[in-house]
């Protein structure tokens, strides 16, 4: 009998567990530039509450990197550390060659270690972003993000432990506004498993 309810505990576990992204895109298509960077504290709310920061840096030209850590606050289990990293390669800009649009590629991996097991997603993901010059001066840029994600949600209660991966599409839209060069706010809306609205102020810091 004890095993038909920790094998039930498992499966509960594994379809409870948090889905999809954590830490959302908080970006547009555009890059940092080579040797500037920025610092992003987020807060987002919905399915969970999430409190954390990411640090952006340009690689190259057109390469970005960023290092992502936070709580996460996800119902059913106690507030856990969470991290992630990505990067993204921008291929066009808008205003240049007559492109609209920005564009961009690359990949994000995130990883959260709950009291009843963890969490992780890993793969690529698509960018695209289009600025708007507002009268003021100021440039107020939707843009939007896909990941073609691998999630692996391993559950670990009373010693028995079980584990499940499945493909995913985790799906960011939002915008920005520039209040200066060294100061951008943003608000972004995560919808896939996890929906989330995401609070969050981009400082330049490099």
């Amino acid at each position: 009998m004890r095993r038909f309810v920790l094998a039930g505990l498992l499966v509960l576990g594994l379809t409870s567990a948090a889905h999809a992204e954590f830490f959302g895109a908080l970006t547009t298509a555009n890059v940092a530039g080579q040797g500037r960077g920025s610092f992003t504290p987020f807060l987002a709310v919905g399915d969970a509450t999430i409190f954390g920061g990411l640090f952006t840096y340009g690689l190259a030209e057109k390469w970005n990197g960023r290092v992502k850590i936070g709580i996460v606050d996800q119902d059913g289990a106690d507030a856990s550390l969470g991290f992630g990293f990505d990067a993204m390669y921008q291929f066009m800009k808008a205003g240049v060659d007559d492109n609209q649009v920005s564009l961009a590629f690359g990949g994000v991996f995130e990883y959260a270690d709950f009291d009843f097991g963890s969490y992780l997603q890993v793969g690529p993901a698509f960018h695209a972003s289009y600025p708007f010059v507002l009268d003021n001066g100021r440039t107020l840029e939707p843009y939007g993000r896909v990941v073609l994600g691998v999630e692996r949600r391993s559950v670990d209660i009373a010693g028995i432990s079980a584990s499940d991966s499945d493909f995913d599409i985790s799906l960011a839209a939002g915008g920005t506004y520039n209040f200066s060069s060294d100061v951008t706010g943003l608000l972004e809306l995560q919808l896939d498993d996890n929906f989330q609205i995401i609070f969050a102020v981009e400082l330049g810091v490099i």
